[in-house]
């Protein structure tokens, strides 16, 4: 009977041990930084953990959800270097159809597809330096509004491009020192364009609107200072949602945004689920 009890007790000591060391492991493992851009787990300069934190954003882990959102009152995110594939372009634009806002940049290649697509455009573009309207670096530049937005008549971009061509529907514009880049060596080369080039459009789609911004880098950590007037008119008294679908295809770093908080809550309820039966089965050992 006492060898019993101690065996028991044993084995308690021990399920609590593993416990104990499995919710240390899960901690010091969601506080390792994010190796994605636009990822909101990323604390870097190219994450979005700022804009997170500061709009309070719901995040998706799939496009797919947007059809459970109400889009009239959604602005939805969409930062990226992968593109699109025609499904999820799909559920873009029917989200903005039923009354949603998007905001969307990154790479060329994601912002490429999304003007096929939206704006009907199909033709290359090219990195944009400018080496007197920047902030510090030629590659960080100035945009202006024209309109203005709620009082808004710049942006800062990091890493934009454009085309020579005319953008339909152009929202955003470079400053008249700006030059393309067409053999992309970093240097002005005699002969490549310069002057005013389109930097975003805004289309009409549906009862909702699509900007799309060219350039890789616009609200994430070391720009969101710069743009959060923008952004605030934008989002006026929307709610906000953040797309996190390219994570899709790592499960660690979609398992790191559960244990943060950042996705919806089923996934917690489940892990806490797992946790107490744990716990009942020491118990009872």
């Amino acid at each position: 009977m006492m060898r019993s009890r101690v065996s028991r007790r044993v084995s308690r000591i021990v399920i609590l041990s593993i416990f104990i060391s499995l919710l240390i492991g899960l901690s010091i493992f969601q506080q390792t930084p994010s190796r994605y851009s636009h990822d909101t787990l990323n604390t870097g300069f190219d994450g979005l953990y700022d804009l997170w934190r500061y709009s309070r954003a719901r995040l998706i882990l799939s496009l797919e959800d947007l059809a459970r959102v109400e889009s009239a009152r959604t602005l939805l995110i969409i930062a990226r270097d992968d593109p699109l594939n025609s499904n999820e372009i799909n559920e873009v634009i029917d989200f903005a159809r039923r009354g949603g806002l998007v905001i969307a940049y990154g790479s060329r290649e994601f912002v490429n597809e999304l003007l096929k697509q939206i704006v009907l455009y199909k033709e290359p573009m090219y990195p944009l330096y400018d080496v007197v309207s920047n902030k510090g670096s030629k590659d960080i530049v100035r945009a202006f509004i024209k309109p203005p937005e709620c009082g808004v008549q710049e942006i800062v971009l990091e890493d934009p491009y454009s085309s020579p061509q005319n953008i339909p529907n152009t929202y955003i514009s470079s400053s008249s020192f700006a030059y393309l880049d067409l053999d992309e060596n970093g240097y002005y080369d005699l002969g490549e364009p310069q002057g005013v080039f389109s930097l975003a459009t805004r289309s009409r789609v549906g009862e909702g609107e699509v900007i799309i911004i060219f350039s890789k880098y616009f609200l994430e950590n070391s720009l969101l200072s710069y743009n959060v007037k923008y952004f605030d008119c934008l989002r006026s008294n929307r709610s906000v949602v953040i797309d996190q679908s390219f994570l899709s295809s790592d499960p660690a770093e979609r398992f790191k945004h559960v244990i943060r908080g950042g996705i919806e809550s089923t996934y917690v309820i489940i892990l806490l689920g797992v946790l107490l039966v744990i716990s009942y089965y020491a118990r009872e050992r």
